[in-house]
């Protein structure tokens, strides 16, 4: 594989990818280009192409898009993901893979360990790897932003399974889920009917804690995070939130207030994905 051992001889250039924030986008932008006579002659037959792989943890968006400008050596790919999908740091693999099954006949350019064999190239098969990259994809904390914007979910990679964490010391407010809950948390987020569901699983839990702690001496510790001052913003402008009685109900009334009535986005939800059900069934 070229970029990683010496069966193949050649060069797999690729750029720093290039993040462009938009309105209802993040756009990507990476610049490939293959020095390598054996998998250039593959490009050119249309049996392989460029690619890049986008892995956001923060997110748990993950996903290889095949570069749309085929049997060319050098290449400008634009990749376009839908906002929201992405937040933080965004791991970039640069490669090349088989857009088709074929076969590889020894070439006078590979290690001499190979002399007179064949090898079946499976589709999907990276043939190179180029320089991984990494994106910081700008966070969007301020308080005209949904409560959701200052959250931020990661993974807890020693622990399976149990009850998860908040960490107020980070910026956002991070919510850490063990192994098992964050990897159907990833898979279940990427419907967006299913956001409305995890406000009142994760999103109330962490806010109400949040604010109880804004409430006390505990609380100054944050104060410059950009969470605590969305929230804070948020406390002072809201005349429901002013006029919201003192009492050990408190952060947890206020943070319903906040998210817009979490359980009530939750039960229509349900309700919605009930009623979707009956129709099926008739």
């Amino acid at each position: 594989m070229l970029g990683r051992y010496d069966d193949v001889t050649g060069k797999y250039s690729v750029t720093d990818p290039i993040y462009e924030g938009g309105e209802s986008a993040s756009k990507i932008t990476v610049e490939h280009e293959l020095f390598s006579p054996v998998i250039a002659e593959q490009l050119k037959k249309g049996n392989v192409a460029f690619a890049t792989e986008l892995h956001c943890k923060n997110t748990g968006y993950r996903e290889t898009f095949i570069c749309d400008e085929p049997n060319s050596t050098k290449a400008t790919q634009h990749i376009e993901i839908p906002k929201g999908r992405l937040r933080g740091i965004v791991e970039t693999t640069a490669l090349v893979v088989a857009t088709r099954s074929f076969s590889y006949a020894y070439h006078n350019s590979w290690n001499d360990d190979y002399k007179g064999k064949t090898f079946p190239i499976r589709k999907g098969m990276p043939l190179s790897i180029g320089v991984e990259g990494k994106i910081d994809i700008p966070e969007q904390n301020d308080g005209k932003k949904g409560a959701q914007s200052f959250i931020r979910i990661q993974v807890d990679e020693s622990t399976k399974k149990g009850p998860f964490k908040v960490m107020m010391s980070d910026d956002p407010l991070v919510v850490v889920l063990p192994r098992k809950d964050f990897d159907l948390y990833s898979k279940l987020s990427r419907r967006k009917e299913n956001s409305r569901l995890f406000l009142s699983s994760i999103a109330l839990p962490a806010i109400s804690y949040a604010i109880a702690n804004m409430e006390s001496s505990a609380g100054d510790a944050s104060k410059d995070c950009k969470w605590y001052q969305a929230i804070e913003a948020k406390m002072q402008t809201s005349p429901e939130l002013a006029d919201l009685e003192k009492n050990e109900f408190h952060s947890v009334q206020a943070a319903q207030i906040i998210l817009k009535s979490p359980l009530g986005q939750m039960l229509d939800e349900m309700m919605n994905i009930e009623e979707k059900i009956g129709s099926d069934a008739d």
